[in-house]
């Protein structure tokens, strides 16, 4: 939070784009789910090399999120989890739309 993000705003987006005068404002939900070897792999795979990543490490490092060891470990921590039999991973997303006004 203190750099201006609110895990919640999800639970007010509708609200919002009533605010800013948009109409017709519809939210809706999306899961994204990685039950699969192929898709686990992928997935732990693909956080693996964001640890790697220049931009992503360097802002990780800059914000005081991580150090260059621990960004290490977390990759290898993510190696071994895509490999992992028990590894499953699921996400919602939620998400709104809404129509400006006609003139």
């Amino acid at each position: 939070r203190e750099w201006g993000l609110d895990p919640h705003r999800g639970r007010a987006l509708r609200g919002l784009l009533h605010e800013a005068g948009f109409e017709r404002v519809a939210a809706s939900t999306m899961y994204l789910s990685y039950g699969t070897r192929e898709g686990v792999r992928s997935f732990g795979l693909g956080r693996a090399e964001d640890c790697r990543d220049d931009e992503y490490a360097e802002a990780a490092q800059r914000l005081g999120l991580a150090t260059a060891a621990e960004l290490g470990a977390m990759e290898r921590a993510w190696e071994a989890w895509s490999e992992s039999a028990d590894a499953f991973a699921a996400f919602a997303w939620g998400r709104a739309l809404g129509w400006k006004p006609a003139n």
